[in-house]
């Protein structure tokens, strides 16, 4: 039975706002013990003994390894207190079926959006380049089709792949999209055969009819745009699909849903999330949100 309140974040990789959303909601794939061993050791360099294999992966006794487990450590502890699903969706297919224009098309709300989202990155300390990436809105179908097939096929890569397609598209700019860098993205977080596996699988029917159908679903949901909350029961254990009256779930059960960055506090505040206040990171950015 779960324990702990649930949340869904649908993501699309062209949305800046749901990458803003990403990088905090973000939580490890690792189990708490295992990420306090790698907290005890990256802080204080200390020697993991060979005596806790029967409890660890292997993979966790090596030292070489729990260097690279940083970027399994949450980036803001808050929402760590729940359970957290990601879902791939098609933003252009929601803004078509829905009729609404792109902030970036509307005059003076595409510099205020701009403004905004530069704001509410350096509240949270949230790491972004300056402006928006070269042919921004780019077409990233393909960058955002292998994002299911590596969730079915290495669930506990998911977040490694996302963190590198948001920071390869917004923190340095890249074409993400293009062949080359997605190839060398997914080889970094899944090696080389794996990589040529997800990219092989991403273009089948499979992929395509789940990511349209994942995008109508929440589309009858109520989504607009992005980043879109929304959950499942305590007592669900579908990731994929959910009833209508499914949204972002607090520990008594009760649902609800919510759109856009600048309403993650009140996300926070229906799962009954602690903020921990000056120990968690992006202060800032909480204390912006009263």
């Amino acid at each position: 039975m779960a324990t702990k309140p649930n949340l869904i974040l649908y993501v699309d990789i062209v949305s800046p706002f749901a990458y803003l959303a990403y990088y905090v909601i973000r939580v490890s794939p690792l189990s708490t013990a295992e990420n306090i061993i790698c907290i005890i050791y990256l802080e204080h360099s200390v020697v993991v003994s060979f005596q806790l294999s029967p409890i660890l992966p292997d993979r966790l006794l090596c030292p070489s390894v729990l260097v690279c487990s940083q970027r399994d450590t949450q980036h803001s502890p808050v929402f760590a207190q729940c359970s957290v699903d990601y879902v791939p969706v098609f933003l252009g297919g929601i803004i078509k079926a829905v009729g609404t224009t792109p902030p970036i098309n509307i005059k003076n709300k595409g510099p205020y959006t701009a403004h905004e989202r530069r704001r509410w990155a350096q509240l949270f300390d949230i790491p972004v380049k300056e402006g928006l990436p070269p042919g921004f809105p780019a077409n990233t179908i393909s960058a955002r089709q292998p994002v299911y097939p590596v969730k079915t096929m290495f669930p506990a890569k998911l977040t490694d792949t996302l963190d590198l397609l948001f920071e390869t598209y917004f923190v340095n700019h890249k074409a993400v999209h293009e062949r080359t860098h997605l190839q060398l993205i997914l080889s970094e977080v899944l090696g080389k055969e794996n990589a040529e596996a997800i990219m092989q699988k991403s273009t089948s029917d499979e992929v395509k009819k789940e990511l349209t159908a994942q995008t109508q679903d929440v589309i009858s949901k109520g989504s607009f745009g992005l980043p879109w909350y929304i959950g499942m029961p305590l007592r669900a254990t579908s990731v994929l699909r959910h009833s209508t009256e499914d949204a972002a779930t607090n520990s008594g059960g009760k649902t609800d849903h919510f759109w856009g960055f600048d309403n993650i506090g009140l996300v926070a505040d229906h799962l009954g999330l602690d903020r921990l206040e000056a120990s968690s990171a992006g202060v800032r950015g909480w204390r912006a949100m009263l």
